[in-house]
Protein backbone atom coordinates (compact mmCIF):
# COMPACT_ATOMS: atom_id res chain seq x y z
CA UNK A 1 0.00 0.00 0.00
CA UNK A 2 1.26 3.70 -1.07
CA UNK A 3 0.22 6.53 0.72
CA UNK A 4 1.33 10.05 1.08
CA UNK A 5 1.85 12.25 3.84
CA UNK A 6 1.95 16.09 3.56
CA UNK A 7 4.46 17.44 6.05
CA UNK A 8 5.64 21.23 6.92
CA UNK A 9 9.14 21.75 7.31
CA UNK A 10 9.78 20.73 10.85
CA UNK A 11 8.40 17.74 10.76
CA UNK A 12 10.41 16.94 7.61
CA UNK A 13 13.45 18.30 9.23
CA UNK A 14 12.59 14.92 12.11
CA UNK A 15 12.21 12.56 9.62
CA UNK A 16 15.47 13.31 7.84
CA UNK A 17 17.07 13.22 11.11
CA UNK A 18 15.33 9.47 11.71
CA UNK A 19 17.75 8.41 8.19
CA UNK A 20 14.35 9.29 6.17
CA UNK A 21 13.02 5.92 8.22
CA UNK A 22 10.44 6.81 10.56
CA UNK A 23 7.95 9.48 11.65
CA UNK A 24 7.90 11.79 14.80
CA UNK A 25 5.79 11.06 17.06
CA UNK A 26 2.25 13.05 18.10
CA UNK A 27 1.88 15.51 20.22
CA UNK A 28 -0.40 14.89 23.05
CA UNK A 29 -2.87 17.32 21.42
CA UNK A 30 -2.62 14.73 18.19
CA UNK A 31 -4.67 11.53 18.72
CA UNK A 32 -4.68 10.50 15.27
CA UNK A 33 -1.49 9.76 12.47
CA UNK A 34 -3.40 10.38 9.07
CA UNK A 35 -1.32 9.90 6.01
CA UNK A 36 -3.82 9.86 3.24
CA UNK A 37 -4.71 7.16 0.27
CA UNK A 38 -4.77 10.02 -2.67
CA UNK A 39 -1.43 11.64 -3.60
CA UNK A 40 -3.30 15.04 -5.11
CA UNK A 41 -5.02 15.26 -1.74
CA UNK A 42 -1.56 15.68 -0.01
CA UNK A 43 -0.57 17.74 -3.00
CA UNK A 44 -3.73 19.85 -1.88
CA UNK A 45 -2.67 19.84 1.75
CA UNK A 46 0.95 21.04 1.34
CA UNK A 47 0.30 23.41 -1.35
CA UNK A 48 -2.54 25.64 0.53
CA UNK A 49 -2.21 24.56 3.84
CA UNK A 50 1.04 24.33 4.75
CA UNK A 51 2.51 27.22 2.65
CA UNK A 52 0.75 29.31 4.65
CA UNK A 53 1.06 29.80 8.05
CA UNK A 54 5.02 30.15 8.86
CA UNK A 55 7.45 28.46 7.80
CA UNK A 56 5.70 28.59 4.26
CA UNK A 57 6.54 25.44 3.25
CA UNK A 58 4.82 22.06 2.33
CA UNK A 59 6.37 18.89 1.25
CA UNK A 60 4.99 15.80 0.30
CA UNK A 61 6.58 12.35 1.41
CA UNK A 62 5.70 9.21 -0.15
CA UNK A 63 5.76 5.81 1.99
CA UNK A 64 4.65 2.19 1.82
CA UNK A 65 3.36 -0.46 4.14
CA UNK A 66 1.99 -3.87 3.71
CA UNK A 67 -1.34 -4.14 1.98
CA UNK A 68 -2.40 -6.86 5.17
CA UNK A 69 -0.96 -4.17 7.64
CA UNK A 70 -2.34 -0.81 6.20
CA UNK A 71 -6.01 -3.02 6.47
CA UNK A 72 -5.96 -3.12 9.81
CA UNK A 73 -6.87 0.81 9.85
CA UNK A 74 -9.76 2.61 9.07
CA UNK A 75 -10.31 4.42 6.05
CA UNK A 76 -11.91 7.71 6.15
CA UNK A 77 -13.53 10.45 3.67
CA UNK A 78 -13.24 14.02 5.00
CA UNK A 79 -14.70 15.67 2.05
CA UNK A 80 -14.82 15.07 -1.11
CA UNK A 81 -13.98 11.79 -2.94
CA UNK A 82 -10.22 11.85 -2.98
CA UNK A 83 -10.07 13.48 0.51
CA UNK A 84 -9.55 10.04 2.19
CA UNK A 85 -7.51 9.46 5.27
CA UNK A 86 -5.85 6.16 6.66
CA UNK A 87 -5.99 7.29 10.79
CA UNK A 88 -3.57 5.49 12.54
CA UNK A 89 -4.26 5.95 16.42
CA UNK A 90 -0.76 7.83 17.68
CA UNK A 91 0.50 4.85 19.80
CA UNK A 92 0.29 2.69 16.85
CA UNK A 93 2.58 5.06 14.94
CA UNK A 94 5.69 2.76 16.50
CA UNK A 95 4.49 0.21 15.13
CA UNK A 96 3.32 1.90 11.77
CA UNK A 97 6.82 2.99 11.46
CA UNK A 98 9.19 -0.38 11.75
CA UNK A 99 6.32 -1.47 9.01
CA UNK A 100 7.83 0.75 6.39
CA UNK A 101 8.87 -1.51 3.42
CA UNK A 102 11.41 1.34 2.21
CA UNK A 103 12.66 4.60 3.50
CA UNK A 104 10.63 7.72 2.89
CA UNK A 105 10.87 9.59 -0.09
CA UNK A 106 9.57 13.46 -0.91
CA UNK A 107 8.13 14.01 -4.71
CA UNK A 108 7.64 17.47 -4.23
CA UNK A 109 7.51 20.76 -2.55
CA UNK A 110 5.70 23.48 -2.19
CA UNK A 111 6.50 27.03 -0.42
CA UNK A 112 4.53 30.59 0.13
CA UNK A 113 6.15 33.87 -0.59
CA UNK A 114 7.71 34.44 2.67
CA UNK A 115 9.24 31.12 3.45
CA UNK A 116 13.00 31.99 4.62
CA UNK A 117 14.12 28.71 4.62
CA UNK A 118 15.78 26.70 7.21
CA UNK A 119 18.34 28.67 9.16
CA UNK A 120 21.89 26.64 10.41
CA UNK A 121 23.59 27.25 13.43
CA UNK A 122 27.11 26.63 12.96
CA UNK A 123 29.98 26.76 10.09
CA UNK A 124 30.13 29.76 7.61
CA UNK A 125 26.33 29.62 6.89
CA UNK A 126 24.89 30.43 10.87
CA UNK A 127 21.96 32.55 10.64
CA UNK A 128 21.73 32.88 6.85
CA UNK A 129 18.03 32.44 5.33
CA UNK A 130 17.64 30.90 2.30
CA UNK A 131 18.05 34.06 0.29
CA UNK A 132 21.67 34.50 1.87
CA UNK A 133 22.77 31.29 1.70
CA UNK A 134 22.98 30.44 -2.10
CA UNK A 135 24.33 34.13 -2.41
CA UNK A 136 27.04 32.75 -0.48
CA UNK A 137 27.51 29.35 -1.65
CA UNK A 138 27.33 30.94 -5.21
CA UNK A 139 30.65 33.22 -3.81
CA UNK A 140 32.38 30.19 -3.05
CA UNK A 141 31.52 27.68 -5.25
CA UNK A 142 34.95 28.93 -7.28
CA UNK A 143 37.13 30.63 -5.09
CA UNK A 144 36.48 27.84 -2.21
CA UNK A 145 35.93 25.15 -3.50
CA UNK A 146 36.21 22.98 -0.45
CA UNK A 147 34.71 25.07 1.93
CA UNK A 148 31.48 24.78 -0.39
CA UNK A 149 31.68 20.94 0.08
CA UNK A 150 32.38 21.42 3.58
CA UNK A 151 29.20 23.76 3.90
CA UNK A 152 27.16 20.65 2.25
CA UNK A 153 28.56 18.36 4.29
CA UNK A 154 28.20 20.58 7.26
CA UNK A 155 24.86 21.56 7.26
CA UNK A 156 23.18 19.10 5.18
CA UNK A 157 19.70 19.37 6.73
CA UNK A 158 19.33 22.89 5.19
CA UNK A 159 20.49 21.69 1.76
CA UNK A 160 17.86 19.13 2.00
CA UNK A 161 15.02 21.35 2.98
CA UNK A 162 16.00 24.69 0.81
CA UNK A 163 17.42 23.11 -2.28
CA UNK A 164 14.22 22.85 -3.54
CA UNK A 165 13.29 26.22 -3.03
CA UNK A 166 16.69 27.72 -4.80
CA UNK A 167 15.11 25.62 -7.90
CA UNK A 168 11.47 27.02 -7.55
CA UNK A 169 12.30 30.67 -7.21
CA UNK A 170 14.71 31.00 -10.01
CA UNK A 171 17.43 33.65 -10.11
CA UNK A 172 14.84 36.91 -10.33
CA UNK A 173 13.20 36.14 -6.83
CA UNK A 174 16.58 35.24 -5.09
CA UNK A 175 18.58 38.07 -6.47
CA UNK A 176 21.23 36.48 -8.00
CA UNK A 177 22.67 35.95 -11.98
CA UNK A 178 20.69 33.03 -13.95
CA UNK A 179 23.90 30.88 -15.40
CA UNK A 180 25.56 30.90 -11.53
CA UNK A 181 22.28 29.73 -9.77
CA UNK A 182 22.54 26.91 -12.74
CA UNK A 183 25.92 26.04 -11.93
CA UNK A 184 25.83 26.52 -7.75
CA UNK A 185 22.38 23.82 -8.23
CA UNK A 186 24.68 21.45 -10.08
CA UNK A 187 27.61 21.57 -7.88
CA UNK A 188 25.44 21.06 -4.51
CA UNK A 189 24.12 17.99 -6.30
CA UNK A 190 27.04 16.75 -6.95
CA UNK A 191 28.62 17.08 -3.76
CA UNK A 192 25.35 15.38 -1.98
CA UNK A 193 26.00 12.81 -4.73
CA UNK A 194 29.76 12.30 -2.89
CA UNK A 195 28.26 10.67 0.17
CA UNK A 196 25.53 8.55 2.08
CA UNK A 197 22.74 10.36 2.62
CA UNK A 198 19.24 9.87 4.08
CA UNK A 199 17.47 11.15 1.11
CA UNK A 200 17.75 12.38 -2.41
CA UNK A 201 17.46 16.21 -2.77
CA UNK A 202 13.88 17.33 -4.07
CA UNK A 203 13.89 18.27 -7.23
CA UNK A 204 10.02 18.88 -8.14
CA UNK A 205 8.89 22.21 -6.33
CA UNK A 206 6.58 25.26 -6.57
CA UNK A 207 5.71 28.71 -5.31
CA UNK A 208 2.18 28.53 -5.55
CA UNK A 209 0.45 31.68 -6.86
Amino acid sequence: MILWRPVGMRELALVFEADMKAFPPRLPEQPIFYPVLVEAYADQIASTWNTATDPFAGYVVAMEIPDDYGSRFSSETVGAPMHRELWVPAEDLEDFNRHLTKPLSVRRAFFGSGFRGHVPEKFGLRGADAYEQIRTMIGSMDDYPFDFAMEVSANRLTFFLNFAFWKAAGAGRLGVDAVQLVRCLDLIRSTWSLAPRPGALVEEASIPA
